[in-house]
């Protein structure tokens, strides 16, 4: 009898030790099936990072310029998620730090400019954002100089990247993407490295006293065509006067 309630007794703690291990197994599952974030620049293709800019740009941008791209977002897990968005600076120019600002929207949503701040700083964009099991979520970004900029900012750079964190909505999210380092991060604006940021600007440029500032435009058209106006007045005038010379020659 005593050997029987020993064996009960270790297969009772085998038992128990199994379903531990089960309970561990389970919930270290659990948490590798966290939602999966994927990004599409296309709404057709998705992955799980990104390699370009999402505002990449060939093209100088200027005071009163902006940026403009869409970029869907996935919910690839089994769970409702709640998604935060922020904009880490990289390398920004001092006279920048205001006058470059970042956007997002949704359908439903418009967040508020933020100004991409000094070197390494952090700008949240969007928090907690509700994204259901397997939703897509379409997004609007983009990046304005300001109008009024000075002419200090000619011939600054700046660069940034930007960080999505997916949370789980049974949990709650935090106060944002700047808090919280498990964001994925992909290069926003610049430089393929996040951490670089280095785009090329092309704020107006200050115009020296007595000379036209630049706005856009070529002054070569209107300056050929001005060279060409002249020199065909100057030819009808000559003409008119050897026609009036004729004459009076003829007359006497």
């Amino acid at each position: 009898m005593i050997r029987r309630g020993a064996a009960a007794r270790g297969l009772f703690a085998i038992s128990i030790l199994g379903v531990s291990t089960l309970l561990q197994t389970s919930a270290a599952q659990a948490s590798e099936q966290e939602p999966a974030l994927q990004f599409s620049t296309d709404g057709v293709s998705y992955s799980t990072t990104l390699s370009d800019p999402v505002l990449q740009n060939l093209e100088p941008i200027v005071p009163g310029g902006a940026i403009e791209r869409r970029l869907w977002i996935r919910n690839n897990g089994g769970d409702d998620a709640l998604l935060s968005i922020a904009a880490l600076a990289g390398t920004v120019a001092p006279a920048l730090e205001q006058e470059l600002k970042v956007r997002t929207a949704t359908q439903h949503w418009s967040g508020a400019q933020a100004p991409l701040g000094k070197s390494g700083s952090c700008s949240n964009l969007a928090v907690g954002l509700p994204v259901s099991a397997g939703e897509t979520m379409r997004l609007a970004l983009d990046l304005q100089f300001d109008i009024d900029a000075p002419n200090e900012t000619r011939q600054q750079s700046a660069g940034f990247a930007l960080s999505f964190l997916l949370q789980d909505a049974r949990v709650g999210t935090t106060s944002g993407a700047c808090s919280d380092p498990r964001g994925v991060v992909v290069p926003g604006f610049g430089s393929n490295n996040p951490a670089a940021g280095t785009p090329v600007q092309e704020p107006r440029a200050q115009a020296p006293h007595g000379i036209l500032a630049y706005t856009g435009a070529s002054m070569l058209p209107w300056l050929t065509g001005g060279a060409v106006a002249i020199g065909v007045g100057a030819l009808l005038v000559a003409l008119v006067r050897r026609r009036s010379s004729e004459q009076r020659k003829e007359q006497q």
